[in-house]
């Protein structure tokens, strides 16, 4: 699937693009915008594949927006949706893919989608044995596919620096924000020769394997090309921006993916707010899985979804409570019961604390216990 945007300041044409690209499976539009200074800040936080862009723009021309987006991620495809046809030659010279005119034909349309399948094809689906395998839920681990032992790290920032780049899947972050988020209290020239000797090791590591591309440079950034990782972060991350409209399959399937929180043991400081955030939308995710799985009546369907909430956070009131009271709903009393128990316990060993008022007020109408 292709991750696109578009940009434009005239919200009709937004739309008709919005409603032409909605009949393509193949597409996901992460974002429709009238800013330039949005877009950016888009493509700056998300992969973004294709970034289809009118030309002439009051704040900035399309011209001067794909050399912006080009330089915050050198993959970026760029097609130009215009009415104004003699721009075509300047816009080739900016490596445009694409050059439609408007009002976008959708026969046109299909043919632009079809040529950049066809495009990322190698991306998209490579073979399994071109891709090296990174595990970033639960325990971190990195193997090559087939084989069951992972990269043994020669220093422990080797395999966090290779972490936080994963993390950043393919967007080139700069050596000194890398050594921020790394080595932020060491004195610079000491923490600049270990970033060095760092990359040494590995570069080491991959080339072992016969991946010597995945970590590239590019003028003083650094990034791993995603078209060689086999990565459960980005799988996961597909199916979060995905999952309303996400089949019931596909939400499953994300679901296996989360094995333990992210990066679990790992003590790095820039993956805490990362743990958190991933962990909510898992959480969300599950909560709309389970709701789904309730409107087409099945209930132990709607279980499993809510009790993989509590697997990630024991502590999750809203699906402690929706559990229970499913459970007395279907006249499974004890289970409601145990349940309550256990929470009850967990509340009051952790934090000195009885569940909320509302819990206790749902369990005792129902069951006539205090």
């Amino acid at each position: 699937m292709l991750h696109v945007i578009a940009v434009d300041d005239e919200q009709a044409a937004l739309k008709w693009f919005s409603r032409i690209a909605a009949k393509h499976t193949n597409l996901e539009v992460g974002g429709l915008f009238r800013c330039a200074g949005k877009a950016m800040a888009y493509v700056h936080e998300h992969a973004v594949d294709v970034a289809f862009l009118d030309i002439e723009m009051p704040e900035m021309k399309g011209l001067d927006l794909a050399r912006e987006l080009q330089a915050i991620n050198p993959e970026i495809k760029i097609v130009f949706i215009t009415g104004h046809s003699q721009y075509a030659l300047n816009a080739f010279r900016v490596r445009a893919i694409g050059y439609l005119l408007k009002p976008l034909d959708p026969d046109e349309f299909a043919g632009q989608v079809d040529h950049l399948a066809r495009l990322s094809l190698p991306r998209a689906y490579g073979h399994a044995t071109e891709r090296l395998r990174v595990t970033c839920f639960g325990q971190f681990a990195v193997r090559q596919t087939g084989n069951a032992a992972a990269i043994r790290w020669k220093t422990s920032k080797a395999e966090e620096l290779f972490a936080l780049l994963v993390y950043y899947q393919g967007r080139a972050r700069t050596r000194d924000v890398l050594i921020e988020q790394l080595w932020p209290q060491l004195d610079p020239n000491k923490a600049a020769n270990l970033f060095r000797v760092t990359c040494t090791y590995i570069r080491s590591a991959l080339n072992d394997l016969g991946f010597a591309n995945i970590v590239a440079r590019e003028l003083d950034g650094y990034k791993v090309n995603p078209a060689l990782l086999d990565c459960d972060l980005y799988r996961l991350r597909q199916v979060m921006r995905s999952h309303p409209n996400g089949s019931l399959r596909e939400l499953e399937a994300a679901a296996a993916l989360y094995g333990g929180a992210y990066l679990e043991g790992k003590a790095y400081d820039w993956a805490t707010g990362v743990q958190t955030e991933l962990e909510a939308g898992f959480k969300h995710m599950q909560r709309h899985l389970a709701r789904r799985h309730l409107a087409d009546g099945n209930v132990s369907r709607a279980y499993q979804a809510l009790e993989k909430i509590l697997t990630a956070d024991p502590g999750d009131e809203e699906a402690m409570l929706r559990i229970i009271e499913l459970r007395l709903k279907n006249g499974d009393f004890g289970a409601a019961r145990k349940l309550y128990t256990t929470y009850q316990a967990l509340l009051d060993k952790e934090y000195g604390e009885l569940p909320p008022v509302h819990l206790r007020s749902v369990f005792a109408d129902r069951s006539g216990q205090a």
